[in-house]
């Protein structure tokens, strides 16, 4: 196979790789610019300090939620942030996806698929395809679940480490009004180190058992087996 089709192969199978799941982003921007409101109403001298006492309904409930309070520069604020956040995440998604070497076995993963679909007519292709697809869909939903949960760690600390920027903004002129909190370094540490295992493990996960279908179904109709927007 030409070298420019293994390098097509291979950025259809970063695309499966850059997929951020939305919801971890939205949470993160719901919960940041609440923290920021009560640090900026100064309810709080630290990110925990700012959510103590508040419950999931005193903070989103539709009719007198604390979010719905917060300003839209604020909002618009942590919306940017959380932009920054999902570049990050793709930065990387990708440098582990091309420390993996994965190019090397792309043209392995070509040749098996293609002696296993040797003296198959249409016919037989089809219900194969098929099972592949559905086997496919599934993997996928098993990959974003475990993104899902690395990303919801990343925005853990994320969230911390945007909270204390910006207590440091709004209390320049007077830092011993910030109070430095020992349970947030450790949850923030924790929530990174789980994060960095909980990346590995999905990055891991895409590379032996959802990346070789992709290929696979490539292989078989020259076509992408999914379309995914990384942007």
């Amino acid at each position: 196979m030409a070298e420019k089709s293994i390098d097509n192969l291979r950025e259809q199978c970063l695309e499966l790789l850059l997929n951020i799941v939305p919801i971890s982003q939205i949470g993160f921007i719901f919960v940041t610019a609440v923290v920021f409101q009560r640090l900026a109403e100064g309810s709080g001298s630290s990110a925990f300090g700012a959510l103590s006492g508040l419950g999931l309904k005193n903070l989103f409930a539709i009719s007198d939620g604390l979010f719905w309070s917060v300003g839209i520069v604020l909002v618009g604020a942590c919306f940017f942030l959380a932009l920054i956040n999902t570049y990050i995440l793709k930065l990387a998604l990708r440098k582990s996806f091309e420390s993996s070497r994965i190019s090397e076995q792309l043209l392995r993963w070509i040749s098996v698929a293609a002696k296993s679909m040797e003296g198959l007519d249409k016919d037989d292709r089809g219900p194969i395809r098929d099972s592949i697809s559905t086997e496919l869909t599934r993997r996928l939903k098993k990959y974003h679940s475990k993104r899902m949960l690395s990303e919801s760690l990343f925005s853990i600390s994320a969230v911390i480490v945007y909270a204390s920027i910006y207590l440091i903004f709004i209390n320049h002129s007077n830092l011993s009004k910030i109070e430095f909190s020992y349970l947030e370094l450790i949850v923030g540490s924790v929530s990174t180190l789980l994060c960095f295992f909980c990346h590995r493990n999905s990055i891991r996960y895409a590379l032996s058992r959802v990346v070789p279908l992709q290929v696979c179904l490539t292989a078989m109709t020259g076509e992408l087996a999914f379309s995914i927007d990384a942007d």
